[in-house]
C-alpha cells in the first residue's frame, strides 16, 4: 500500500542528494564553508524569529480560511496542526505534502469535512496571490526593471480560463451535485469577512517568510542591495517550491547561487550558505513546534 509513496519519496532523497553534492563539492562553495563559523549570531537569531513569525501569521491565515469555509477549528488546534504538517513537509514533497497532511490532521475524527478542508487550503494559497503580487511590483519597480505583455503568456491564459470553464460546465452536466458544492464554497468565501483578513494578513505573512533567508543573508554580510537580495530570495523560493527535492533543498540553493552571481557578482559560496542557513532557521521552528506542540484528535479539541 506504501510502497509507491515510499519509492517516491527515496528518489526525491536521491535527487536532493545529488544536486546538493554538485553544490557543495564546487571548490569555490566548498572553500566558503568557513564563512559559517563567521555569521553574525544576532541575524541568525533574527531568522529564526522571522520563521516563528511566519509559522504562526500561517497558521492565523488558515485559521480564517476554515472559519470562511465553516468548519472552523479552535486556534491552537490549528497553529498544533501547522507546525506538525511544516515539518512532514521538509521531509515529504514540501508544499503538496504539507496540505495532503494538513488535511489528514484536521480530519482526523471527522472524516465528513473533508471537502471543507480541501476549500479552505485552496482558499488558503489563492488569498496568498494578491500579496505575491504586491511584492513583485515592488521588486520590479524598485530593481528598475522593465515588463511588457507577453503574447504567448496571454495565450497560455487564454487555454487554461477555456479549458477551467470547459471543466467546470462537464462537471455540471455529469456531476451537478459538486458543482452546486463548489459554487456553494466560492460565494461562501467571497462574502465572508475572514477571506479578507487572510488576504490581509499574507503580505506580512510572506515578509517574514522570506526574511529569515534575508536575516541568514545578512549574517553573512552578503553584498547585494536589499531588494534586489529580497527579490532574488523570492524567485529561488518559488523555484523550490516545485516538488521536486525534499524541501526545495538543492534547488533555492542553485538558483539563489546563479541569480545572485548573475545580477550583483556574488560569491557562490556566500549565497549558498545564505540559502542553507535560512532553510536551516525555517526547518528548526517548524521541527521544534512539531515537537512542542503535539497535534491532538481534532474533534478532542474542537469547540462544542
Amino acid at each position: 500500500m506504501f510502497a509507491r509513496p515510499r519509492r517516491a519519496w527515496l528518489v526525491r532523497l536521491a535527487i536532493t542528494l545529488v544536486i546538493l553534492a554538485w553544490v557543495l563539492t564546487r571548490r569555490d562553495v566548498w572553500s566558503g564553508l568557513r564563512s559559517a563559523q563567521l555569521a553574525a549570531p544576532w541575524w541568525l537569531v533574527a531568522a529564526v524569529v522571522s520563521g516563528v513569525l511566519a509559522a504562526v501569521l500561517a497558521a492565523v491565515r488558515w485559521h480564517c480560511c476554515l472559519t470562511a469555509c465553516e468548519c472552523p477549528r479552535p486556534f491552537s488546534t490549528v497553529l498544533r496542526i501547522s507546525f506538525a504538517s511544516s515539518a512532514a513537509g521538509l521531509l515529504s514533497i514540501g508544499p503538496i505534502g504539507v496540505d495532503a497532511m494538513r488535511v489528514v490532521l484536521a480530519a482526523n475524527g471527522q472524516p465528513g469535512s473533508k471537502g471543507a478542508l480541501l476549500a479552505s487550503i485552496t482558499l488558503d494559497h489563492v488569498t496568498a496571490l494578491p500579496a505575491l503580487l504586491v511584492l513583485g511590483a515592488i521588486v520590479i519597480s524598485t530593481l528598475g526593471l522593465t515588463t511588457g505583455v507577453n503574447r504567448h503568456a496571454v495565450e497560455i491564459f487564454g487555454l487554461v480560463l477555456f479549458a477551467g470553464v470547459g471543466v467546470g460546465l462537464v462537471i455540471r452536466s455529469w456531476r451537478p451535485a459538486w458543482h452546486q458544492r463548489v459554487v456553494y464554497f466560492v460565494t461562501l468565501c467571497l462574502r465572508s469577512r475572514s477571506t479578507a483578513v487572510a488576504v490581509v494578513i499574507s503580505l506580512p505573512l510572506l515578509i517574514a517568510h522570506y526574511g529569515a533567508f534575508w536575516c541568514a543573508a545578512q549574517a553573512l554580510a552578503l553584498p547585494a542591495p536589499a531588494v534586489g537580495l529580497f527579490g532574488a530570495i523570492v524567485i529561488a523560493d518559488s523555484i523550490a517550491a516545485l516538488p521536486i527535492t525534499l524541501g526545495g533543498i538543492g534547488f533555492r540553493e542553485k538558483s539563489l547561487q546563479l541569480l545572485l552571481q548573475r545580477w550583483y557578482g556574488v560569491a557562490s559560496a556566500v549565497s549558498v550558505m545564505a540559502s542553507l542557513l535560512g532553510f536551516l532557521a525555517l526547518a528548526l521552528v517548524t521541527v521544534a513546534g512539531a515537537l512542542c506542540l503535539p497535534v491532538r484528535r481534532a474533534h478532542q479539541s474542537a469547540d462544542p
